[in-house]
C-alpha cells in the first residue's frame, strides 16, 4: 500500500468539496439569494481549506497531545481524526455563512453557540 498523497485522493477531495457546496448551497443556506449561483464556489473552495488545515492540526494536537494511543490502541488515530472533524466544523460553518454564503445572523448564532459550549465545558 502506497502511504501519502495520491491522484485518487486529490481527486476525491476535489469531489467532496464541489459535492459539499452544492448540498450547502441547496440545503444549509437554500434561502439565501446569493448562495444560488457558482460565484460563491472559490471562497467556499478557501473555507474548506481552513476546514482541512484545521482538521490535520486538531487531528495531531489530540492523536499526539492526548494518550489516545494508550487509551484505545491502534484506534486512536481514526478517533482523533474523526474528533478533529467534528471540531473543524465548528469552525467551518460561521466561516461559511459568514464570507461565502452571506448570512451574518447564522455566523453570529453559530459563533455564540460554540462559544457557549466551550465555556460550559470549563464549568
Amino acid at each position: 500500500m502506497t502511504r501519502g498523497i495520491t491522484p485518487s485522493v486529490v481527486l476525491a477531495y476535489m469531489a467532496g468539496i464541489a459535492v459539499s457546496f452544492m448540498l450547502n448551497r441547496r440545503f444549509t443556506f437554500s434561502g439565501n439569494e446569493a448562495a444560488r449561483g457558482w460565484s460563491r464556489f472559490i471562497p467556499f473552495v478557501a473555507v474548506a481549506l481552513v476546514g482541512l488545515v484545521c482538521t490535520w492540526l486538531i487531528s495531531l494536537a489530540l492523536r499526539y497531545g492526548l494518550p489516545l494511543t494508550a487509551l484505545i490502541g491502534k484506534s486512536s488515530a481514526p478517533v482523533a481524526f474523526a474528533a478533529a472533524t467534528v471540531l473543524a466544523s465548528l469552525i467551518t460553518y460561521p466561516l461559511n455563512a459568514l464570507f461565502v454564503f452571506g448570512r451574518k445572523s447564522s455566523a453570529t448564532s453559530a459563533t455564540r453557540a460554540t462559544v457557549a459550549t466551550s465555556r460550559a465545558g470549563r464549568a
